[in-house]
């Protein structure tokens, strides 16, 4: 993650063993109500985003060996980051396959978003896959995001939260996709303040903050579990 070796493996692991106790339990609850479906899918999503701790804390203990983090490390990163977003989509399509419900137009504008996306990164990607922090960075700096295509960052949060506005609902208000994106958008606010904090603090504004929005989702599917039991 951003600050350490520890801190990355010790959240990979809480996150993953709580989402997989709150999995297991809502997958008895799945065969009586599909309604379990939805926030079942949601955590596995927020896992996915959750696998991007293995090749921090991988990173960070080349960093505590006095080596700069090898190609592969920065790959298998780029890779888990880049796709989080077309995982959103693919989680939302199966959503709808197993409630046997009919695409919704969101839905297929968010797919077309999603292939564009993808042909953005394959046509804009510098192949950056630095992930060192350097002397001036507190956490981790993923070098593809400091590329000078601010639309493809942009995109990535597009179809995000097109994708999660696309989960279904049976009734008016659409309690999980509220609940996804304000666990996202509030994520990213989080990973914004704590940014800025230590660009005050003389890090400098080059320091990507793409490492602390991983570590803040840590504990989404704990939310999403609370909500189920609030709606329950």
């Amino acid at each position: 993650m951003c600050f350490d070796e520890k801190t990355s493996w010790i959240t990979f692991i809480c996150g993953s063993i709580i989402n997989l106790i709150i999995i297991t339990y809502l997958l008895k609850k799945v065969n009586k109500n599909k309604n379990y479906i939805i926030p079942l899918i949601s955590i596995f999503i927020w896992q996915y985003a959750l696998f991007m701790q293995i090749p921090d804390a991988l990173a960070w203990h080349q960093i505590n060996m006095g080596k700069s983090p090898n190609l592969n490390i920065g790959k298998t990163a780029a890779i888990l980051n880049f796709t989080q977003p077309i995982m959103v989509i693919l989680g939302v399509i199966l959503m709808y396959i197993l409630l046997k419900k009919k695409f919704s137009i969101i839905l297929y504008i968010g797919i077309i978003l999603m292939f564009i996306y993808v042909t953005a990164v394959i046509l804009y990607h510098k192949n950056n896959y630095n992930v060192d922090p350097g002397k001036k960075c507190r956490s981790l700096s993923y070098s593809w995001w400091n590329s000078k295509i601010k639309e493809l960052t942009i995109l990535y949060g597009v179809v995000i939260i097109l994708g999660m506005l696309c989960i279904p609902h049976e009734v008016k208000t659409p309690y999980w996709s509220i609940i996804n994106i304000s666990i996202f958008l509030i994520s990213i606010l989080v990973t914004r303040i704590i940014s800025y904090y230590y660009e005050n603090k003389g890090y400098g504004q080059e320091c990507n903050s793409g490492s602390l929005w991983c570590w803040t989702v840590a504990f989404a599917g704990l939310i999403i579990f609370m909500f189920v039991l609030i709606n329950r």
